[in-house]
C-alpha cells in the first residue's frame, strides 16, 4: 500500500539553509530548535519554535533557516495520487455491503 503522506526530515546546523518548491500541499513541522520560514507571497515572515506547525502552500517557493542555536524539521506532504486510490477503496468498499430493506421501503 502507498503511503498517504511523504515525510522529509532536515537537520540544519547555525545558518544553515533550504530552498525547496512544494509541488503539493504541505505540513511543515519544527522538531528541535527554531526555524525561520519565508514563502512566496505571504507577506509575514514565520519564526517558528519546537513543536510549531506551518501550512506550506503548493507551487511557492519556500525558503527554511535554521535560528542562532540550529535546528530540525519535518516536511510532510499529502500523496494525491494515494489519497484518491483510498477514497476510491472505500466508496467501492461501501458499495459492496449488502443491502437490506427496512419496513416501509418501497422498490
Amino acid at each position: 500500500m502507498k503511503k498517504l503522506f511523504m515525510k522529509d526530515a532536515y537537520t540544519f546546523n547555525v545558518g544553515g539553509i533550504l530552498a525547496r518548491i512544494a509541488h503539493r500541499p504541505c505540513t511543515l513541522r519544527v522538531l528541535a530548535g527554531r526555524a525561520w520560514v519565508t514563502s512566496e507571497g505571504d507577506s509575514n515572515d514565520h519564526l517558528l519554535p519546537s513543536c510549531q506547525r506551518l501550512m506550506l502552500n503548493p507551487d511557492q517557493l519556500v525558503v527554511i533557516e535554521a535560528d542562532a542555536a540550529g535546528c530540525q524539521i519535518e516536511i510532510a506532504c499529502v500523496n494525491n495520487r494515494s489519497l484518491l486510490t483510498f477514497i476510491l477503496w472505500c466508496v467501492i468498499n461501501g458499495l459492496r455491503q449488502p443491502f437490506y430493506l427496512t419496513p416501509g421501503d418501497v422498490l
